[in-house]
């Protein structure tokens, strides 16, 4: 039997990654999930923050907005699945760049 699936879901929360040894570094993270994910990633530095904090600069990725208008319960697993795989990634990638994620 077929489920008729219209899911739109707008995921305001950015995911947070945090504590880079340089501001180069996160740039170049944030440049890096542009290019490989297409997903919109902006860094923050202030400076009085950083500075009391003993933190590096963050950088704030976009997630995944998950849009599924197909019929089937196969197809919305196949997207998120999809879904969890790229945040999954960019969590992973942040490690080359000696930054951690934080959350959302």
């Amino acid at each position: 039997m077929a489920v008729e699936t219209a899911v739109t879901a707008a995921i305001p929360m950015s995911m947070i990654f945090d504590n880079f040894p340089s501001l180069e570094k996160a740039e170049a993270f944030a440049k890096k999930v542009r290019e490989h994910y297409c997903l919109r990633a902006q860094v923050f530095m202030e400076e009085n923050q950083a500075q009391e904090h003993d933190r590096g600069p963050e950088v704030h990725v976009d997630r995944v907005v998950l849009v599924v208008k197909e019929k089937g319960v196969r197809n919305l697993r196949k997207e998120i699945a999809w879904t969890i795989a790229i945040e999954e990634g960019v969590e992973k990638l942040v490690e080359e760049f000696g930054g951690v994620y934080i959350g959302t």
